[in-house]
């Protein structure tokens, strides 16, 4: 059988526009049917037609658009295609007058092999000096093929046309006739071949203008990434931020966070798009220190952000991994820490789908990485400080509560030993009195025993002071509500409650929260000379809090901050043990307000 590839005007050398007919023999040959040339004097309005959707068009994807409904309704195609290379964008634009056999465009959409062989012919179209030489680059038996996978041995009538600007080649628009057709004269394409390459030209400059606003876009949006990143101190959300930001910012929808582990062997994943995907756990299981491992090479050894457009042929990536996961294309960064070394990459990739990964894309990945170590470093010594913070808390509270054992302890023994030895004190010299003959020696027995007895009750008032009886006897709320009882009446202040009755914590915190309310109101006896004076004691799902303010004359915070109040020293050292916070506001005149939160903890303390 014998195949023939033909043009059909040999006159214009550099025209590179052609009528070409795929019959069901699988033969591209002239088409020596004479075109009534009846849209011939419409020259003009039709190209004028076409050449406005520049001014009517926005972007790229919208002028293709345009470009191709025109060019197919006014040289009456029954539909069309333009397949623009990765320069411009990965949609193929299509435009039908019939009832379009979807199975064209969608063979073309899941075949990237169908698509780039198109490619390829347009790009040999646009190369070749004489339409004779496309056989050397496009054998009949390849054009069979194509005709095969296309149109299903179709006859149709195509006028192909590559896009192109200056030097460079974009696409390849094919405009099909079902049937046998008829061919345009060569008037129409010559300016069709004018008409392409100017859409060519227009659709390099849609696209340099669209990255420039795309720059500007993404500068912006790097430093909102910066600001974002560098604000949060937790590690999750960190990653969290790492991961949103540059899917956005590359427009993937796969990416993945790592962190090398502390024997620099395995990476650690993090955070992902796709947490039980395949191909992002398979990396955690490469031994980065393996000679033959390239993903360790290209982290630990290069240390520099590269991308794969043929991920499964590039033999500088693990093809073998990319090919068993699908992997078409990917984008990694390596994680520089501050003080140097790789510490962690990103990962970036459409799963199943070619990505056409720019120099733009690493740039903008370096700078999102760079803000990631220093978040990751801020993260870290968060989280150590918090560690620290945490074992020094838990120090204080083991601290406080050996402090209350120890204040059990000497109050027991004020209690049996000193207690009971003035008690002794005080019987006998009762007796001795009672046998005594003198009177200056009963005086002078009832002035010790006077003594003895005041000296008993003030240590009766220490021992409830060190361990106040009446919280193990009565309770958090009860004790409170009998000591704000004696103050107002001791201390002549009238005090307003607002106490939560059910109120129950473990015994710590309930004489932590009883000695700050009773150091509360030694302060306003001792120094305010408030007559009225209000409590808050409530709890909720998270915190206890405490409120104790007054009328009295008030301080400058200032003055007592640079002194150092010891009372309020000790409240607020008691809310830091509980991990709580402690607030004060006063001012001459203006009396005092005392606040103070402890979390709600386990009954373990923590």
């Amino acid at each position: 059988m014998e195949y023939k590839l033909g043009i059909l005007h040999k006159t214009y050398p550099k025209k590179k526009v052609y009528n070409l007919k795929l019959n069901t023999v699988g033969r591209f040959k002239r088409d020596k049917e004479a075109w009534i040339l009846s849209k011939t004097d419409d020259l003009g309005r039709i190209f004028q037609g076409l050449f406005s959707c520049f001014e009517l068009s926005t972007g790229v994807e919208d002028l293709i658009d345009n470009s191709l409904r025109l060019m197919v309704q006014e040289l009456d195609y029954d539909y069309g295609l333009i397949i623009p290379s990765d320069k411009l964008t990965k949609k193929i634009a299509q435009f039908s007058q019939i009832m379009m056999e979807q199975e064209v465009v969608k063979k073309l959409r899941e075949s990237n092999e169908l698509r780039e062989d198109l490619l390829l012919l347009g790009e040999a179209l646009d190369r070749v000096k004489a339409f004779d030489e496309l056989e050397t680059v496009f054998t009949p038996r390849r054009v069979e093929s194509l005709r095969q996978r296309l149109f299903h041995g179709k006859t149709v009538k195509c006028t192909l046309a590559p896009l192109k600007a200056l030097d460079e080649y974009l696409g390849l628009l094919l405009l099909v006739k079902e049937g046998q057709g008829v061919e345009l004269p060569e008037p129409i394409l010559l300016h069709l071949d004018i008409f392409t390459r100017q859409l060519g030209r227009e659709l390099v400059f849609r696209k340099i203008e669209a990255e420039r606003i795309l720059s500007f876009k993404k500068e912006d949006a790097i430093l909102a990434a910066w600001k974002l990143m560098t604000s949060e101190l937790d590690l999750e959300k960190v990653m969290a931020n790492v991961v949103d930001i540059s899917s956005r910012l590359v427009g993937v929808s796969r990416v993945a966070v790592f962190l090398i582990d502390k024997q620099g062997e395995y990476l650690e994943l993090i955070n992902t798009t796709h947490p039980e995907d395949e191909a992002v756990l398979a990396l955690t299981k490469i031994n980065l220190r393996d000679v033959k491992s390239k993903v360790g090479k290209a982290l630990l050894h290069e240390g520099k952000a590269s991308y794969l457009i043929d991920a499964k042929n590039n033999h500088r990536g693990p093809v073998e991994l990319n090919r068993a996961f699908n992997v078409c294309s990917i984008l990694v960064v390596p994680i520089i820490s501050p003080h140097g070394g790789t510490i962690g990459a990103i990962f970036m990739d459409e799963p199943g789908e070619k990505h056409l990964f720019t120099d733009e894309d690493l740039r903008v990945m370096e700078k999102v990485a760079s803000f990631a170590a220093i978040a990751i470093e801020n993260a870290k010594l968060y989280r150590e400080s918090e560690t620290q913070r945490e074992r020094l808390s838990e120090l204080m509270l083991r601290l406080a509560q050996a402090h209350e054992e120890e204040r059990a302890r000497i109050s027991r023994e004020l209690h049996d030993s000193v207690g009971s030895s003035l008690l002794d004190i005080i019987y006998r010299a009762e007796l001795i009195t009672e046998m005594a003959a003198g009177k200056e020696i009963k005086d002078g027995l009832r002035a010790i025993l006077q003594a003895a007895r005041s000296t008993i009750a003030e240590l009766r008032v220490i021992i409830s002071d060190i361990r106040p009886s009446s919280l193990e006897s009565m309770g958090l709320v009860r004790a409170i509500q009998a000591l704000l009882d004696r103050c107002s009446i001791s201390y002549g202040v009238e005090i307003e409650r607002d106490i939560d009755e059910e109120l129950e914590l473990d015994e710590l915190r309930e004489r932590f929260i009883f000695r700050v309310v009773q150091e509360a109101f030694s302060n306003i006896h001792r120094h305010s000379m408030a007559t009225r004076a209000r409590l808050v004691l409530k709890k909720d799902d998270h915190a206890v809090l405490l409120v104790v303010d007054d009328n009295g004359k008030g301080f400058d915070m200032e003055e007592v901050s640079a002194k150092g109040g010891m009372g309020l020293i000790h409240m607020q050292e008691r809310a830091e043990i509980m991990r709580g916070s402690f607030q004060v506001e006063s001012g001459r005149g203006k009396g005092t307000r005392i606040t103070m939160k402890i979390p709600l903890f386990r009954d373990d303390g923590k």
